[in-house]
């Protein structure tokens, strides 16, 4: 191999490796977690549910939280669609104003992650999976949690937007 087809060759690898990394603005990671503090599931704020889903979410740019796209899927262990939720729970905690209802950042800054919350309600206790879904546009992102499946197992809306990647 000659020194022009090596240079091109990884000038063509950098170019896709950076056209990677801008497609990619968004992510979103789920874990369980638990906590005392009041979470809002319908209209009513629940502090009898302990265990719900953190999911760390992370811009590479700074937006709006109110111009996100934010959906959550919740499975049983067959795949069926036990319920669908677009936008986070409410939480009832501490923040930079005092104790208010936290739901999604005011501002997503470039890189830094942010927390948000999902109730797991009594609908969703047969819940074995649940698929999140976060962007802007045609830009999005997801995570399975947990990560034992891909989301070729599951049917969403967003589903061939994410495939198409």
């Amino acid at each position: 191999m000659n020194r022009r087809s090596l240079l091109l060759g990884f000038l063509t690898l950098a170019c896709f490796s950076l056209s990677t990394v801008l497609a990619e603005d968004f992510s979103a990671r789920v874990a369980k977690f638990s906590t005392r503090e009041a979470l809002k599931v319908g209209n009513a704020w629940r502090t009898d549910i302990p265990d719900c889903l953190k999911v760390t979410l992370r811009s590479s740019k700074e937006i709006p939280g109110k111009d996100v796209f934010f959906k959550a899927y919740f499975y049983d262990a067959n795949g069926t669609l036990l319920r669908e939720q677009t936008g986070p729970s409410a939480l009832w905690t501490g923040t930079k104003k005092g104790v208010a209802e936290y739901t999604m950042p005011d501002l997503f800054k470039p890189g830094q992650l942010e927390p948000v919350y999902l109730a797991l309600p009594e609908d969703v206790k047969k819940m074995k999976n649940v698929v999140v879904v976060f962007g802007q546009g045609d830009n999005l992102a997801y995570d399975v949690y947990p990560n034992t499946k891909s989301i070729d197992a599951f049917s969403f809306a967003e589903k061939d937007k994410l495939k198409k990647k």
